[in-house]
């Protein structure tokens, strides 16, 4: 198909350059994760087709999974969310999302409250600089909600890194791809619960953070790929997935400034918003996932394989008298899919080879 062209550095569509071409780049990802691992292996095919049932969700209800709960939780009750934009030309929230949605968070952060009302929740909002978003500041402090800047962070004391998130900022070019790593990095930190800000809670379920160390919920991320949806990630401080997906995006990164550069990390999708889905957003969540959910003793869990406001599931637990049960998991939530990432998929209009095109 033409967007195959992309991978050759000529730009057609880049926006929807995996659209068709996904398993390109799914194995692309998988060849550098095995060898991260020591594995050298070119059976890195045979792999991803041996560890696809990893993302079949209704795999998690059968009896070889069998989930025990802690007396103390394992994801702590924290929420995250995150607000970036243009250090140059920095935007409020109450600017580009509507009255609805801002409404929405602080209603799903009661609903979510609710859930557990003996423990004591933290709502956190980060941002890349408080003085630059004096009203988003105000609005969310009104709610009880505590404000912290990226910069806090102890990984942006590398400099590499903090160049790298300098690149997604530069002209707004790839805001959501910073988005992407500040989320993932606060919750490999801290643990918690990270939401889009247009991703709305109606019911949660306490037993999350007793009984998983991860959990993720199925997304349809293109036609032809099902993955995870990074629009909401639960896990506990430093779980295993968090940092393999962190080193992931971290390394391709530095290694496209190289002649090692992958290729499946073309010039077009590197340049473009096309990028968020393989390069930092949920396609290559859901390949770490694919690779590592439930290792290291952790227990983990993907929820429902559908797009939908209500997501079920019935697992099998033991007590601390090994006697086996049943218990349903129910979450009911939606995500309002306002797509600023696409950046109004201005990129769409890039033709040509990457030296002679305006990204």
């Amino acid at each position: 198909m033409l967007t195959s062209l992309n991978f050759l550095d000529f730009c057609i569509f880049p926006n929807t350059i995996y659209y068709g071409t996904e398993f390109i780049t799914q194995r692309g990802v998988t060849k550098s994760l095995l060898r991260d691992e020591g594995d050298s292996s070119e059976k890195f095919i045979k792999h991803i087709r041996n560890t696809q049932q990893n993302l079949n969700f209704s795999r998690y209800e059968d009896d070889s999974f069998v989930y025990r709960k802690s007396d103390t939780a394992r994801i702590p009750f924290i929420t995250h969310r995150v607000w970036l934009s243009d250090p140059q030309k920095p935007k409020e929230m109450q600017d580009l999302l509507r009255h609805s949605i801002l409404n929405a968070i602080f209603t799903s952060n009661k609903n979510i409250e609710q859930s557990n009302t003996t423990q004591n929740w933290t709502h956190y909002l980060w941002v890349y600089n408080k003085k630059q978003v004096p009203r988003t500041v105000r609005f969310f402090e009104q709610h009880r909600v505590q404000i912290r800047e990226v910069y806090e962070l102890d990984l942006f004391k590398d400099q590499e890194f903090a160049q790298q998130i300098e690149y997604y900022f530069e002209n707004g070019r790839a805001l959501v791809s910073a988005s992407n790593i500040i989320r993932a990095l606060v919750v490999y930190v801290y643990g918690g619960i990270y939401f889009d800000n247009d991703f709305y809670i109606t019911t949660w379920d306490q037993n999350l953070h007793f009984f998983f160390d991860m959990v993720g919920f199925g997304l349809l991320n293109t036609p032809s790929f099902r993955g995870v949806n990074n629009a909401i990630l639960v896990a506990k401080p430093g779980h295993l997935i968090f940092q393999k997906y962190l080193h992931r995006i971290i390394t391709d990164y530095r290694r496209y400034k190289t002649e090692e550069r992958p290729f499946h990390q073309n010039s077009c999708s590197f340049k473009t918003a096309s990028g968020t889905l393989f390069g930092t957003g949920n396609g290559v969540f859901a390949i770490v996932i694919q690779n590592f959910i439930n290792k290291n003793g952790n227990q983990d869990i993907l929820i429902t394989d559908e797009y939908r406001p209500i997501h079920r599931i019935q697992i099998n637990t033991l007590d601390q008298d090994n006697k086996r049960g049943k218990l349903q998991i129910f979450i009911e939530g939606k995500d309002k899919t306002t797509n600023l990432w696409k950046n109004s998929f201005k990129d769409g209009r890039v033709f040509g080879w990457t030296e002679f095109s305006d990204f």
